[in-house]
């Protein structure tokens, strides 16, 4: 399965992404943080894959269609089937690949899937009040801000409030 933009191609994560992915994680360990702690051994990538069982989780990875070149990731987790049919979303860009518009075509990319494919009704993203540039993607991509979940999720010893933003696929 691949999802195909104008400059991306999306594809579910696999063992083949390791060297790369671990490579760019590291290189953007400190860009990320405290936002995302992405996998950085070997070990924490088994880990990562394991959690995309397309089924609850699934794990994308964003490429340049004419290199190939690693840009990003998106998962889809936490989905909840039944009366809810939401899933939760996980994103993000390696430097230097930043502020290019990326995150925002493959999120187009990815969400097409979750409505249409996965059949998701809803599609949240948990966003910690300071990362003003996830802040602005979800609102452009149409996502509507429902609240302020405090202390929602522990980060490096400190529980931290997160914005709570929301897209429907009304049918």
């Amino acid at each position: 399965m691949q999802l195909i933009g104008s400059r991306l191609t999306v594809r579910p994560v696999s063992p083949d992404d390791e060297r790369e992915f671990l490579s760019a994680a590291r290189a953007g360990e400190e860009f990320h943080r405290p936002y995302a702690f992405l996998p950085l051994t070997e070990e924490e990538f088994a880990a990562y894959l394991d959690r995309f069982d397309r089924i609850q989780a699934h794990g994308f990875v964003l490429r340049l269609t004419g290199s190939g070149e690693l840009v990003g990731y998106i998962n889809v987790s936490q989905i909840v089937r039944g009366s809810y049919q939401r899933g939760t979303l996980g994103y993000g860009v390696f430097p230097p690949h930043h502020r290019r518009g990326y995150m925002t075509e493959g999120l187009r990319l990815v969400i097409r899937h979750a409505f249409e494919t996965l059949s998701l009704h809803r599609l949240e993203a948990e966003i910690q009040p300071e990362n003003k540039p996830s802040l602005r993607l979800v609102e452009l991509l149409g996502f509507e801000r429902e609240g302020l979940a405090r202390g929602l999720i522990r980060i490096e010893g400190e529980w931290r409030d997160h914005e709570r933003w929301t897209l429907r696929h009304d049918v």
